[in-house]
């Protein structure tokens, strides 16, 4: 991902089928959680993992 310069990044499987989704933080310092992404949609179901 720093080669390429993406911060995220589609996980497959040997068929093509998706498994998951990676994405690096802004910061370049780690990987998003399910909450940091949730927080900043301004999703509401946030609150659920907090």
């Amino acid at each position: 991902m720093d080669r390429s310069m993406t911060r995220r990044l589609a996980v497959v499987d040997g068929e093509g089928r998706l498994l998951g989704l990676l994405c690096l933080k802004q910061t370049r310092q780690g990987f998003c959680t399910e909450t940091d992404v949730l927080a900043r949609s301004g999703d509401s179901r946030h609150q659920a993992f907090t």
